[in-house]
């Protein structure tokens, strides 16, 4: 993909933030909201284009910038909240775990794919009950969770730090 983003040459800082509502027509929009100084170098070297982030950037893709990769949305759950991404955070032998992007907050979240069968999802329904009212600064934020295709699909707070073997041996 061609880069269709003038370069940061330095004299004004870029600001890449990934900002996501949802579109009229039911679809995710997704721009980067670029800094004032970032607008105004756009403008310096485009005087007769005006600036707009969604012109670059197809609906339903978050284009980083600093990586060049692209991450789409490929899933929504139930209630259209959350979007399932294309990146994989980890793999285990029992979960796999992607990144997510919450709609109505705005920030990013883990969306844990879990093989299990209704009957095991049903058996954790007072457990998921308690786990979406605790709150406690040590412990992950248990979001929303559903059941699809023989898969049980929770929503977590997403934790950047590393793994807790990683946290646990340092």
């Amino acid at each position: 993909m061609a880069d269709h983003h003038p370069k940061n040459n330095g004299d004004t800082s870029l600001h890449e933030e990934i900002v996501q509502y949802q579109n009229g027509n039911g679809g995710v929009h997704v721009e980067n909201n670029v800094d004032l100084g970032y607008r105004m170098h756009y403008n310096e070297l485009y005087p007769h284009h005006e600036y707009s982030p969604s012109t670059y950037l197809p609906s339903s893709e978050i284009v980083d910038l600093s990586k060049h990769d692209r991450e789409t949305v490929i899933e929504e759950s139930p209630n259209q909240r959350y979007a399932k991404l294309n990146t994989v955070l980890g793999k285990g032998a029992y979960k796999v775990v992607y990144k997510a992007i919450d709609r109505e907050e705005g920030y990013e979240v883990a969306w844990n794919c879990f093989q299990t069968t209704k009957a095991e999802f049903n058996e954790l329904s007072q457990e998921i009950k308690i786990l979406k009212q605790v709150r406690h600064p040590n412990i992950i934020n248990f979001h929303d969770c559903w059941y699809k295709d023989a898969e049980f699909i929770f929503v977590t707070e997403l934790m950047t730090s590393g793994t807790l073997r990683e946290y646990v041996l340092i």
